[in-house]
């Protein structure tokens, strides 16, 4: 049974070397997510006896799981992290989407000819549903997603000013961090 790559997987395939057979980019694919090496043998659908040939046989592919597999996985692990979130935050966005637009329909009754407020139309789960996802809905909490999307938008760009002797010593903000300052009453 082939199993579709996941997105972890793609993430991790733009990484690794492309290497004479794709059966130890898979390979390599699984390791680089976290599974061992046994786990990662059976997902990539090889032998762990291949793997162990391909150890021996192969210099390159031996020196990137010894070397560079353990840097590959704490540099992808954010990647995954944030791809896993935003996809998780989409499918949410997609859902609000639907309950809103239902909110928002008017309907004419055809036996009374009068309007119907799609707020009506929502069934009691949805209503709470609704109610639940409103206060998500803010420009406080779109400010919180834009500074959480694009942080160096919203770098605070504070200079400190140290004097010396009467001489002014800026530090900006990049310098900042780490920095502890004593105030001396004179």
């Amino acid at each position: 049974m082939t199993q579709e790559p996941s997105n972890e997987l793609a993430i991790m395939e733009s990484r690794i070397p492309d290497f004479d057979n794709e059966d130890k980019v898979k390979y390599l694919q699984y390791r680089a997510v976290g599974f061992n090496k046994k786990e990662s043998a059976h997902l990539a659908e090889v032998l762990i006896s291949d793997v162990n040939q391909w150890l021996k046989d192969d210099a390159s592919f031996k020196d990137f799981e010894r070397k560079n597999l353990r840097e590959l996985q704490k540099v992808a692990s954010k990647d995954i992290i944030e791809l896993e979130f935003l996809r998780n935050v989409m499918m949410f966005a997609r859902k609000d989407a639907r309950i809103i637009q239902k909110s928002m329909q008017v309907i004419i009754d055809p036996g009374t000819k009068q309007a119907i407020d799609g707020m009506e139309l929502l069934t009691d789960r949805e209503w709470e549903y609704f109610k639940a996802i409103r206060k998500h809905y803010t420009p406080d909490q779109l400010l919180q997603l834009n500074k959480a999307l694009t942080p160096d938008e919203y770098r605070e760009n504070k200079v400190v000013v140290l004097t010396w002797d009467g001489r002014p010593a800026p530090i900006s903000g990049d310098d900042i961090e780490g920095f502890s300052v004593e105030i001396i009453d004179e």
